[in-house]
């Protein structure tokens, strides 16, 4: 029943963030190429190819878990990859729309280069393509497998052997997976929560700040006679100069936009923090296990464990189910942030077409009609 309803909630996550992403990526092609936009823009293409890796999991949970379309060592390799790159950049492409959001308070007139922003995120990609390639496929006995537990092909640092069994010493192999564990989860994990942190901060912290002197300026603003309205002039009279009565106090549209682009961000990222915040608390507690008990340590990704059954699916989804459910929430955010994509949307709608077309043939017809019984 368990892994039915992970197959269900699994479907239904990959659908949305393959259908909504897809819907959403025209308006950020149209866009101005600014970095933000363009950064969205990177987001909402890793989060179609991730809906798109999860649909082979969903078939795997509908049948008990068995390999199905992931029994393929091609196909699981191909699909585990995928999967792992996905993650990476896409963590990596919040985590520096975010820090770019929070420098442009701290420094605000210092422009950050989009160039030199667009060129650390290919040479993150690179890099996480390069390094998962040597270590997914060369340093491991089984390359990318089908694991039960998560119902995904991936690799884990106990299956490499530079330094096989019977011709190394337990210590050799005990630092080898020490050094692994460090690279792969606790340095990646501490990096995450010390940028997102800090930036979210920086971000917040000036979200208020905006928020009260735009609510100050509204306050402060002096409201105008009708009489003045037209660019300062009296009504009916066409001699007199145009003064300007517009007071300095008056709310900025710029900061206001400012402040709504902003805000997205944070909420953006608090998602994102939602989601991963499970998997940060799964993986800290497997490296301080680890460094006390070495191998010993449960291991977690197993249903014959010393933990509960609830604890142990827990884990399973905050490992491998959260990123998919990240994935799905963004576009949720951006159509209810963004009143430009909700528009943009609404002119790209069949139906509405539709209706259109057959209101002015109507009208067309109509008006035909009336010049005929003219002409009569």
């Amino acid at each position: 029943a368990t892994d039915l309803f992970l197959g269900i909630i699994t479907t239904i996550a990959s659908v949305l963030s393959i259908s909504l992403n897809a819907l959403a990526l025209p308006y950020f092609i149209r866009k101005n190429p600014k970095l933000a936009d363009t950064l969205y823009l990177l987001i909402i293409t890793t989060d179609i190819v991730i809906g798109l890796a999860y649909l082979p999991t969903a078939v795997s949970l509908f049948h008990f878990r068995h390999p199905m379309w992931l029994g393929n060592t091609a196909f699981c390799s191909i699909t585990g990859f995928v999967m792992e790159v996905s993650y990476g950049v896409s963590v990596f492409l919040v985590v520096t729309l975010s820090v770019v959001r929070a420098i442009s308070f701290v420094c605000p007139f210092r422009r950050v280069s989009r160039s030199l922003v667009l060129s650390l995120v290919g040479v993150f990609t690179s890099a996480e393509i390069l390094v998962l390639s040597v270590f997914g496929f060369g340093f491991t006995v089984r390359g990318y497998t089908f694991t039960e537990f998560f119902a995904i092909c991936r690799w884990f640092p106990p299956d490499l052997t530079f330094l096989p069994d019977e011709t190394s010493s337990n210590s050799h192999r005990t630092a080898l997976l020490l050094v692994m564990e460090l690279f792969f989860f606790a340095i990646p994990i501490f990096l995450q929560m010390i940028f997102v942190t800090g930036s979210c901060w920086v971000s917040i912290r000036a979200i208020w700040g905006k928020s009260v002197v735009l609510r100050n300026s509204s306050a402060e603003s002096p409201s105008l006679p009708p009489s003045f309205q037209n660019n300062g002039s009296k009504s009916g009279s066409t001699n007199s100069p145009n003064i300007n009565l517009t007071s300095p106090s008056q709310p900025d549209p710029r900061s206001a936009r400012q402040l709504q682009a902003t805000t997205t961000i944070v909420m953006v990222t608090l998602v994102y923090v939602t989601f991963n915040l499970p998997g940060w608390v799964f993986g800290m507690y497997h490296m301080i296990c680890y460094l006390t008990w070495g191998e010993e340590c449960p291991d977690m990704a197993t249903w014959d464990s010393t933990y509960p059954e609830a604890v142990s699916h827990l884990y399973s989804v905050s490992m491998v189910q959260s990123l998919l459910f990240n994935s799905a929430v963004n576009p949720i955010v951006y159509f209810c942030r963004m009143a430009e994509l909700r528009q943009g949307l609404a002119k790209r709608n069949c139906w509405k077409r539709v209706r259109g077309m057959s209101q002015s043939s109507m009208k067309d017809s109509y008006s035909n009609g009336r010049n005929e019984n003219r002409f009569s």
